[in-house]
């Protein structure tokens, strides 16, 4: 629970107000790491050809999965005159925010708020948009093979989302924006690369 997204930050929604701001923090609420080591085939003594391409492998990674981060619902303008443009809060109609549409692909009830008349402050409150569950993950593959009697050879490939998973990291919530309740930001789809280094 917090009154501000930073410390020392954000907007004030009604001067000498500051319990209007209370809510849950911007931090999200659980978050699973695990981190994954594995070396491959490491006391199989078989001398074949295919043995001694996948004998030796270093493989590790990190799987991140957090409940993500939630959102306040804003309107245009300054509806209530202070002279702060674009951070006002919009109206709460009383609606369950939670339980997007898929037809129209929206992320939360937009229904759930609406536009703020003129002179008045919203009555939405800070946070209140359910934050979207992100996934991460990385993985990498290490092996060093010999080449007669003084020389190796190690190659390297890691991959930053190797499962190519869309992880949504943003979403519109300005009420009557083209926007509103859709996906605005990603995270980034996977890349890998490749690494060998020959010593001698």
């Amino acid at each position: 629970i917090s009154n501000s997204s930073t410390l020392g930050g954000g907007v004030v929604q009604i001067e000498n107000n500051i319990q209007a701001e209370r809510a849950v923090t911007t931090d999200p609420h659980q978050t699973l790491a695990v981190n994954f080591n594995y070396q491959s085939l490491a006391n199989n003594q078989k001398t074949q050809f295919y043995w001694n391409l996948v004998r030796g492998w270093q493989l590790n990674g990190s799987y991140d999965l957090t409940s993500g981060s939630p959102f306040t619902a804003t309107v245009a303008g300054d509806p209530s005159g202070t002279g702060i443009i674009g951070s006002a809060r919009a109206n709460a109609t009383g609606l369950p925010v939670s339980g997007g549409d898929c037809a129209t692909c929206t992320y939360f009830n937009t229904a759930a708020f609406t536009s703020v008349p003129l002179g008045t402050y919203g009555t939405a409150g800070r946070n209140t948009i359910p934050g979207i569950v992100n996934f991460s993950m990385r993985a990498s593959a290490m092996r060093s093979f010999r080449i007669g009697e003084r020389h190796r050879m190690a190659l390297t490939f890691t991959a930053n989302n190797p499962l190519n998973h869309v992880s949504i990291t943003g979403v519109g919530t300005q009420f009557g924006n083209n926007t509103y309740g859709l996906a605005t930001r990603a995270s980034g789809m996977r890349t890998v690369t490749a690494q060998a280094r020959f010593t001698f």
